[in-house]
């Protein structure tokens, strides 16, 4: 808060929640925001089913941040803070994937197979680059050198990567 006219700094609050949309009530003393909480869990539902029955995955650490298929029925799952696991959802086996990169994320799978990701360059922490491996996680190659390149997202013919750079602008690189 900025009290007036000390202009005064100290905390409204003191825990690491999420606030926005702060207001003073006329009196100067009530305070209200909205308190931000997400809650992002991964569940399996199968074609024309109830919801009801959707089976929550169960994983390790941070919550899910993207999700896709492999081709033999795996899940890429990416994970807030840098991993990427993969699972199999029919009997929970997990393994890392791509372990020799570092801060992955935004991983995606192409229909021919494989993997492309956005990772840390080896001994780069602040910069991410895209990457391409097997479904397995094998013979990875560095497809760009930009700031920071994400959201990969293969085409269709599987001869083109489309990603967005540190400036939010779509480029392409060859897969």
């Amino acid at each position: 808060m900025f009290p007036f006219p000390s202009g005064r700094v100290s905390p409204v609050t003191r825990d690491t929640n999420a606030y926005s949309d702060l207001s003073i009530a006329a009196d100067g003393h009530t305070l209200a925001t909205v308190q931000r909480q997400t809650h992002m869990e991964t569940y399996v539902l199968v074609d024309g089913v109830s919801a009801t029955h959707a089976r929550q995955l169960t994983l390790e650490g941070s919550p899910s941040q993207e999700i896709a298929w492999t081709r033999d029925g795996q899940l890429l799952i990416s994970v807030a803070g840098g991993s990427i696991t993969l699972l199999n959802p029919g009997s929970g086996t997990k393994a890392p994937f791509l372990s020799q990169v570092s801060f992955h994320g935004f991983g995606r799978t192409c229909a021919d197979g494989h993997v492309v990701l956005s990772a840390a360059a080896a001994g780069v922490k602040v910069e991410a680059h895209l990457f391409r491996a097997d479904a397995d996680g094998g013979n990875a190659k560095e497809l760009t050198s930009g700031k920071f390149d994400y959201l990969p997202a293969c085409s269709g013919d599987f001869k083109t990567v489309l990603y967005a750079n540190a400036d939010s602008r779509l480029n392409k690189v060859a897969l």
